[in-house]
């Protein structure tokens, strides 16, 4: 990795140390000792530590998001919200579709994506920090390699890029509700996420009407 350091000496005192920014977008951090001392001034080596990623702002990211769950779709039409709220029946599955824009106008696809971390919380338990489930998607399942425009999605005529289908097994309790955690990574986007609250809806009749 290039660097670019410069120094100032001072006599009788440690130099000051700049560290500019290099191509790669990385900054060394570097220490300086003295080596020997002559009349004119002590001389000194620069001894890299550790090298350390800039921080940049990353883009906002705009989710264009769409839920279904059975027969009830969710389109969430006009501006994108922080936090997506839906009802579902108790073991019902929840399906969720969106397009993730940044403020630039780029649609962001698998090719942009490298983690997605999916968690899932009961925010009916006392205790909401630690989530009842909690995976690593696959990005190659999940994001979509280009728009898909389909007769599912009913957001708008543009279309689609995410994916993901939340199983009905951890929605099995009714009269609950969960929250859905998507946070996604990207290459050059930052790391934006996809929040939902799901409120589960209690069936009466007994479960084991419907055991097979």
């Amino acid at each position: 990795m290039s660097t670019q350091t410069s120094i100032k000496v001072v006599y009788g005192k440690l130099p000051r140390i700049t560290a500019r920014q290099t191509d790669d977008q990385s900054f060394v951090w570097a220490q300086i000792a003295p080596v020997r001392a002559y009349r004119a001034g002590p001389t000194y080596m620069i001894e890299a530590l550790r090298s350390k990623p800039a921080v940049s702002a990353a883009p906002s990211v705009v989710v264009h998001a769409q839920f279904t769950a059975g027969q009830q779709v969710y389109d969430f039409q006009g501006a994108p919200r922080s936090v997506y709220r839906i009802q579902s029946k108790e073991g019902q599955d929840v399906l969720m579709r969106a397009r993730p824009v940044t403020a630039e106008g780029v649609v962001i696809t698998r090719a942009n994506v490298y983690a997605i971390v999916f968690m899932l919380f009961d925010d009916s338990q006392e205790d909401q920090t630690d989530p009842v489930h909690q995976e690593e998607l696959a990005v190659s399942e999940v994001m979509l390699t280009q728009l898909t425009l389909d007769s599912s999605w009913q957001y708008d005529a543009t279309g689609y890029t995410l994916q993901h289908r939340i199983d009905g097994d951890l929605l099995v309790e009714g009269g609950r509700t969960y929250r859905a955690e998507y946070t996604l990574k990207t290459d050059n986007y930052g790391i934006f996420a996809v929040d939902a609250e799901i409120e589960t809806l209690p069936r009466r009749t007994p479960r084991t009407y419907f055991a097979s």
